[in-house]
């Protein structure tokens, strides 16, 4: 393991390493001491704002400098690194003293990383802090990402996803990304000399015309469409549907089909016999309280994992040999559920943007599923120790923990069915994937988790699990 105890020490290791080692270990140096730019005591001060904006500038333009021909950065630019220079030595220097140890160990986590891996471009989309975001330095960005949520929310968001390891600036794809840059790069004073708000509004009016000429990754919008979903609530993390995707549209028969359907799984728990698969009666018996809690107002999500995992245990099954007419419960059962999903106007949104990520369902495998749920039983352990959480929230989460045991424990979907089709196994790795990014985010902003060791723990376990997921999604997609 690679430790500096000096600076000369480092040096010293740096000698004989590529040069591109050298560059990705300065910027995640920088990265780290970022949140001491924008915070101070003169939010209103427009010198204050240039400066942040400025130093934004350069971590943009260094992040994709070899893209960028030297004559597209205009004058502006060129000052902006003058200017984050000495900003930045100052900025380091205060983070060295409010945080040492921690930038320390995170620096040695990334030089040994390196030598293990000799991969800078991998390093450069990990999470900044293996072990999690120092206290002091938490506190220090809270402060500083509520003042500019409210005049530059771009640059917050976009630190956000470089604390997560994002590879993107801008959540694009990268070529998208990199002709919004190129934009910032060529920008003269007349946009720098505008107020912050104007400068946002500006950039992120340049990052919408980029995403409508793409067509965006659909991986990209896993997040948005999680159900369950996370929310802040009295300072603690809650979970409950996905405000926009769960939504339903008024209709007067809608009221009535939970206790139809309450019923119907009833039906099919009562009739099928004493040697039903485990993991069919938990998804019927979850599906039948998940109905009975949220009514027409369910958590879809949940609910559609359930069925997903029910019926295809009962179609792999001899349902005649079991109980006269249980086939025909169970085409009645599923033609009501499709019934209740056709007043959720945007769910066939959710159901194409699925389908549209095809996969390797094989590389899926039971082992990896049953790391997931040990890992979100880790993170459930130490959020609720703080007492980080909402009943729902434990609740909910529980819950996700047995769909991901019950889907490990079915058969491989047979290759015939296709790539695209959404099988049990997709739309619960999907999801989990998507519902830990919406956790690290609200996480992020819950003061008992962001101030607590245990918290922060949490999030860097969460982080690092999702980020893993990342990759390993990536690794198994296959391309038309």
């Amino acid at each position: 393991m690679a430790e500096f105890k000096t600076s000369k020490d480092f040096e010293t290791w740096l000698a004989d390493k590529p040069a591109d080692w050298a560059g990705v270990l300065a910027q995640r140096i920088a990265l780290r001491a970022f949140p001491l730019i924008p915070y101070s005591d003169k939010y209103n001060d427009k010198a204050h704002w240039r400066l942040t904006s400025a130093t934004w500038r350069i971590f943009l333009i260094s992040s994709v400098a070899r893209h960028i021909p030297t004559d597209e950065i205009s004058d502006a630019a060129i000052a902006a690194i003058a200017a984050r220079s000495d900003l930045a030595a100052r900025a380091a220097a205060r983070a060295a003293l409010a945080a040492r140890a921690a930038l320390d160990a995170a620096l040695s986590a990334d030089a040994t990383w390196l030598e293990e891996n000799g991969d800078p471009a991998g390093l450069a989309v990990l999470p900044l802090w293996p072990d999690g975001m120092p206290q002091v330095l938490q506190k220090i960005w809270r402060d500083a990402r509520s003042a500019l949520a409210a005049s530059l929310p771009l640059i917050a968001d976009w630190y956000d996803r470089r604390l997560q390891g994002a590879a993107t600036a801008f959540n694009l794809p990268p070529d998208a990304d990199l002709a919004v840059i190129q934009r910032i790069a060529a920008a003269r004073d007349e946009l720098w000399d505008l107020d912050p708000r104007a400068i946002n509004d500006t950039i992120a009016g340049w990052i919408e015309e980029a995403r409508a000429e793409v067509t965006p990754d659909p991986v990209t919008r896993l997040a948005e469409i999680a159900s369950p979903d996370v929310s802040k609530q009295d300072d603690k993390l809650h979970a409950g549907p996905n405000p926009r995707y769960d939504k339903a549209d008024y209709a007067p028969g809608l009221a009535d089909l939970p206790a139809m359907l309450r019923s119907l799984a009833q039906t099919l728990l009562n009739a099928a016999p004493g040697n039903l698969p485990a993991p069919v009666r938990q998804s019927l018996t979850q599906y039948l309280d998940h109905l009975r809690d949220y009514g027409a107002a369910p958590i879809l999500g949940l609910l559609q994992d359930a069925m997903d995992i029910a019926t295809d245990g009962l179609e792999g099954s001899d349902l005649e040999s079991w109980e006269p007419g249980l086939g025909k419960a169970l085409e009645r059962f599923k033609k009501r559920h499709a019934e209740f999903l056709s007043h959720y106007p945007l769910n066939p949104e959710r159901e194409t943007i699925l389908a549209s990520i095809a996969l390797d369902e094989e590389k899926i495998t039971n082992t990896l599923l049953r790391d997931i749920a040990d890992n979100l039983k880790e993170i459930s352990t130490q959020l609720k120790t703080i007492q980080g959480t909402t009943e729902e929230f434990d609740k909910i989460l529980a819950a996700q923990q047995q769909i991901i045991r019950d889907v490990a424990s079915l058969p491989t979907a047979p290759q015939d069915t296709g790539n695209k089709e959404i099988t049990p196994k997709k739309r619960t790795f999907f999801n989990i994937i998507g519902w830990l990014e919406r956790l690290i985010k609200v996480g992020a902003d819950v003061t008992k988790i962001a101030d607590s060791p245990s918290g922060q723990d949490a999030l860097a376990r969460a982080t690092e699990l999702w980020q893993s997921l990342q990759n390993f999604l990536q690794q198994i997609k296959l391309y038309d």
